[in-house]
């Protein structure tokens, strides 16, 4: 039998927590495995921390009365609760969203209001990955488990603990150091030379003038041949970041392609025309890490760049 997952959601809004409610009611027969639980203040939170031997997944919004959702998730893991983190975000500064996304034991980050689609399959998500957590660490207690990942998003994440599943760890497992990896390079994919020539416009401002990203090093397509070009002539791309509409093979079937060439770069789309069963294609099948909205937030862009810069070995 399946190991049942407590799921909390926390946000100060009544009326946020009231409707995520009724949705979870509504399609509870698809969440059989998952107990979820509710509150409206950190207070709360962490009554429900207290009373139940193991919270695995905490979906908060960030912006709350006392203390808000990064200072929260620092707070709990002091207190050595350690869940699964996604954060809601409606607004937030730039700085702060950087902050969540290096140091808030964040694994996704949706827009509020959040897509009800979206929602739910992130929240399948989520429980895969607790589940494979307790099997891939099964000495240790969940809170402990959750304490040897490196910092990945939700569905890199699901990779990451699969291909440890079927490698197991034979030696004792010791905890992981940091170490940022040199001369990253960065694929900047769109068929619009405006964007393309906009985007050079902005990193070239972050690199040159505030002094960011100096071991970035940032490259630029405007056809699928002019990229491939650039995969050829470089060993290593480390991400790709890429419109889906373009002329010839879309995004997702570029993204297929590279694969079979053995180019596995960290895909991250955006788009403007996607709907949701886009979306849920390219999580579903694991091409695609991060998708974001045209225009692209390039402080959101940046902040995962600055994450996943992270090398565990």
């Amino acid at each position: 039998m399946l190991p049942k997952i407590n799921i909390l959601f926390l946000d100060d809004e009544a009326p946020v927590i009231k409707a995520i409610k009724t949705i979870l009611t509504l399609e509870q027969e698809q969440f059989v495995y998952i107990n979820f639980l509710y509150a409206t203040s950190n207070e709360d939170a962490l009554k429900l921390f207290e009373q139940h031997e193991t919270i695995h997944v905490l979906v908060q919004d960030n912006i709350r009365h006392g203390m808000h959702g990064l200072e929260f998730a620092l707070h709990l893991y002091k207190l050595k609760f350690k869940p699964i983190i996604i954060y809601l975000i409606g607004y937030t500064e730039p700085d702060r969203l950087s902050r969540i996304e290096t140091e808030g034991r964040c694994t996704y980050v949706m827009s509020k209001p959040s897509d009800l689609n979206l929602l739910l399959a992130i929240i399948k998500q989520a429980r895969l990955v607790s589940i494979k957590i307790m099997k891939c660490f099964p000495k240790l207690s969940y809170y402990e488990a959750v304490d040897q990942l490196p910092p990945l998003g939700l569905f890199q994440l699901y990779l990451w603990l699969t291909d440890l599943e079927f490698k197991p760890i034979k030696r004792k497992i010791k905890k992981t150091r940091i170490k940022w990896l040199p001369n990253i390079k960065v694929l900047l994919l769109d068929d619009d030379a405006a964007t393309i020539r906009t985007s050079k416009q902005i990193l070239t401002y972050e690199q040159e003038t505030l002094g960011n990203f100096k071991n970035v090093n940032f490259l630029y397509a405007t056809s699928n041949d002019e990229a491939l070009q650039i995969f050829e002539q470089h060993k290593t791309i480390d991400f790709l970041l890429q419109d889906y509409e373009r002329p010839g093979m879309n995004g997702l079937e570029f993204a297929h392609y590279l694969y079979k060439l053995k180019y596995e770069p960290v895909i991250i789309y955006y788009t403007g025309h996607g709907n949701i069963e886009f979306h849920l294609h390219l999580l579903k099948n694991g091409l695609g890490y991060y998708v974001l909205e045209k225009p692209t937030d390039f402080h959101l862009f940046l902040a995962i760049i600055k994450r996943e810069q992270l090398y565990y070995y």
